[in-house]
């Protein structure tokens, strides 16, 4: 019998309250039409992939109740209901927007930004998420048996709150980018060791989106780690081998590419390497399909990972 188990963390689909720039923690947001269409790009991907998990659970939340259903449904799957996965709780900001935030709570934000465990709003910290995240994690890990394979649909912060957790990464300067509507994050144990298998993968949604987009446009280098052909997948017009660059691609590339896309095909070994080496000790996979990195001046951020698969070919 196989020694490991493995978690896959999928955020929601676009909300209402995405769509409108509006802060959510537990409030019930439900998805936005397009939330709906990403949720269906994700089952249908799942259904290609041939996904056999042991067990489906999701947040109490409806817009990642609904995601999850819309793959639920698509491979006769049962999801249980769990509020332990919910958001963090925001207390007073549900609801406003970043320009009412800042008039309205200054000194609170102020205090967060500088990494300080402030509660937000009056409602958790992010050390109260990171908490109560890693207990709903280690109960549901606690609880598979060895080869099993579970998938949680959650909330962009608790995926946050779990890697920073569970794979040490630092949050400043950011190590990993912010959580794509309904990317995966697949984590795997073995010999009780946490490995990262995937993260914020969503080729089912085409090319980069949101996070590293804004971050291209705002000047920083958005490099396409290739290490295969993928269905579906436009590789940018610069490209790049492995052996036409030194042992620091990725700086290399964000001094003479920035805000620019670029592509940078290697093996899995070599896109592995780099990838550790520029983000520090975190444990990979083998990196298959496409990885994107964002590099500037400040530093370099894992936007997404894939484990290739079915996607790539």
């Amino acid at each position: 019998m196989s020694a490991f188990v493995e978690i896959t963390l999928v955020r929601h689909g676009q909300s209402e309250s995405n769509v409108t720039g509006r802060w959510q923690g537990q409030g019930d947001s439900a998805l936005s039409e397009h939330g709906r269409e990403q949720a269906f790009s994700l089952a249908a991907r799942l259904v290609r992939e041939g996904a056999a998990f042991d067990r489906w659970l999701s947040s109490d939340l409806q817009r990642a109740h609904d995601t999850g259903l819309a793959s639920a449904a698509r491979l006769g799957a049962t999801l249980e209901v769990d509020p332990t996965w919910r958001e963090i709780d925001v207390g007073a900001w549900e609801g406003l927007t970043n320009a009412e935030v800042e008039a309205r709570f200054p000194e609170e934000l102020a205090a967060i930004s500088k990494g300080e465990q402030v509660p937000v709003g009056g409602g958790e910290s992010w050390a109260d998420l990171a908490a109560r995240a890693h207990r709903a994690f280690e109960a549901l890990r606690g609880s598979m048996r060895p080869g099993e394979r579970a998938v949680v649909f959650t909330h962009g912060g608790v995926i946050a709150a779990l890697l920073t957790t569970l794979l040490g990464v630092r949050r400043r300067p950011r190590a990993l980018g912010n959580v794509t509507n309904t990317g995966v994050t697949t984590i795997r144990f073995e010999a009780n060791a946490p490995l990262l298998v995937r993260f914020n993968d969503h080729l089912h949604l085409g090319g980069p989106r949101g996070w590293s987009e804004e971050r291209r446009e705002g000047g920083a280098a958005l490099i396409s780690v290739l290490t295969d052909e993928l269905h579906g997948y436009t590789q940018p017009p610069i490209a790049y081998d492995a052996d036409e660059l030194d042992d620091d691609p990725f700086g290399h590339l964000a001094s003479s590419h920035a805000g620019e896309r670029v592509a940078l095909r290697a093996t899995p070994e070599r896109a592995t390497a780099w990838v550790s080496a520029a983000l520090g000790p975190s444990r990979f996979a083998p990196i298959r399909g496409v990885t994107h990195v964002v590099a500037s001046e400040r530093g370099y951020t894992l936007a997404d990972l894939s484990s290739g698969g079915p996607e790539s070919k």
